[in-house]
């Protein structure tokens, strides 16, 4: 939670910057929608990956199989960890239209207070 909070001000810094520079709101939205996707898929990529790599510590034998004197509680748990994870397999499928909607919002509240800020000044 910490982590899209510290993005979303990220995000909300680089919108007030690069309108500063006059880049269009379209192509905004398109690239911060796609990084709000690639960026958690690469830390949940990665997050599998090291889960993994703590796995292959108890194949002791280096075949590619865990058999049983192989298998303990600290194994079992990993194994639990990686294959509960099916958050990180919906986001991948659903991850893109919500990181899209979320950029089109943000962009038209700046766009609003753009507005306002024009009228009342």
């Amino acid at each position: 939670m910490c982590f899209i909070i510290i993005l979303s001000l990220i995000y909300l810094v680089c919108i007030f910057y690069l309108r500063k520079k006059q880049v269009s709101y379209i192509k905004i939205v398109i690239v911060s929608s796609l990084l709000f996707y690639i960026i958690p898929i690469a830390i949940l990529q990665y997050n599998k990956y090291q889960i993994e790599q703590e796995m292959k510590i108890f194949d002791t034998n280096n075949d590619g199989f865990y058999s049983d004197n192989e298998i303990n509680y600290k194994y079992e748990e990993l194994e639990r960890e990686l294959i509960t994870d099916s958050g990180s397999n919906l986001f991948i499928l659903f991850g893109y239209p919500l990181c899209l909607i979320y950029s089109i919002l943000t962009i038209l509240l700046f766009k609003i207070t753009d507005y306002l800020y024009i009228k009342f000044q």
